[in-house]
């Protein structure tokens, strides 16, 4: 049952790096918590629109990547499955590997607005 003990690292680590991801606001993007990191940005930055759009994007990449390793656990739980479980795990991996490189606080924000536009743009 070792790939059930890795799904469970998996959802472990995800919601351990949850604290992070609040930090930025409110679980469903309408308003940032008072004098979290969002605010501090959004009253600085010359485009707030933009940053907003940046942590909404980040913030919902990172909670699909939540929701794909629960998935992914649920799964291996099953009696008998099929590929879906790889599926699922790279679907948790590059969803939670998108929320960092939008949210990596380390960048400054006006870099993460260009991430998270060359992301849209990329994407259609």
């Amino acid at each position: 049952m070792k790939s059930m003990e890795l799904a469970r690292a998996a959802v472990s680590v995800l919601e351990a790096t949850l604290h992070v991801i609040n930090d930025l606001g409110t679980a469903h993007g309408s308003e940032p918590y008072a004098n979290s990191l969002a605010v501090r940005e959004l009253e600085d930055h010359p485009d707030p629109v933009e940053l907003g759009i940046s942590h909404a994007l980040g913030k919902f990449a990172f909670f699909q990547a939540i929701e794909h390793a629960y998935c992914l656990q649920n799964l291996l739980m099953a009696e008998s499955y099929g590929l879906a479980p790889a599926a699922n795990a790279r679907s948790a991996v590059e969803n939670f590997a998108l929320a960092f490189w939008l949210l990596d606080s380390e960048k400054p924000p006006e870099r993460r607005v260009c991430r998270s536009l060359a992301w849209r743009y990329d994407s259609n």
